[in-house]
């Protein structure tokens, strides 16, 4: 078995090498809500179509191991939770953004029913009383 080495930076993103198992890639970072600021948690991080992904804890803290000669850099990261916008970028792009910072921001979404429900709950006066 050979040795590891740590890179790191003061970020989100960390590299281990080994010189019999390649490259291990670290993310940790954090979800917040873009207007509130607040932690997101629950959320799916992971390689579409790579089986690789984790979810965000309750502080919307989350880490993201993965193999680098398994992820190709043009291969496309997407981060999910019901009530925002689905984030997506490639691992070059994704990476790049975390040697500045570890936070990720998600913007809401506004959730409305369906006009057909709309007009349907303008039109029935039966439920108001």
């Amino acid at each position: 078995m050979g040795g590891w080495i740590l890179v790191t930076s003061d970020w989100g993103l960390k590299i281990s090498l080994s010189k019999d198992w390649g490259i291990e890639i670290k993310i940790d970072a954090k979800l917040l809500d873009q207007q509130t600021k607040q932690p997101i948690a629950y959320a799916n991080i992971g390689f579409v179509e790579k089986g690789i992904g984790t979810v965000s804890n309750e502080k919307g803290e989350f880490s993201l191991v993965y193999d680098e000669d398994k992820v190709g850099e043009n291969e496309i990261l997407q981060i999910s939770v019901l009530g925002y916008e689905t984030l997506t970028a490639t691992k070059k792009q994704f990476e790049r953004f975390l040697t500045n910072t570890s936070r990720i921001f998600l913007k809401p979404k506004q959730i409305f029913p369906p006009r057909s429900w709309q007009r349907e709950l303008m039109d029935e006066k039966s439920w108001i009383k």
